[in-house]
């Protein structure tokens, strides 16, 4: 399952100068995880749908598939992303972008 979404879902109401002042551009926000290596990326699209994804920062911006693929044993760095990620939308939480799921 998924941990963030499980906990938080996007403010219907949240305005594009609200996105803009939590560092969205064209409704897309970045930010490094883990030195320039990886990186988090945020995509909102008409305040309706948003989705969140990590990131190798190669010239292909790659999936860091060790995040989705979770069978292949503990990683440590993966559980640092877990915890950066809460947060980070903790963060954007107070900020008015996200909203916190009841009963998570």
């Amino acid at each position: 399952m998924d941990r963030i979404k499980e906990q938080f879902t996007l403010n219907k109401n949240v305005t594009d100068s609200q996105l803009k002042e939590a560092g969205f551009v064209k409704g897309i926000y970045r930010t490094n995880l883990h030195k320039d290596l990886i990186f988090l990326k945020i995509t909102i699209e008409d305040n309706e749908w948003w989705t969140y994804q990590i990131l190798n920062n190669d010239k292909h911006n790659t999936l860091y598939i060790p995040y989705y693929n979770r069978l292949t044993g503990k990683n440590e760095l993966v559980d640092k992303f877990d915890k950066k990620l809460y947060k980070i939308f903790t963060h954007l939480t107070a900020q008015g972008i996200f909203e916190r799921v009841n009963n998570a």
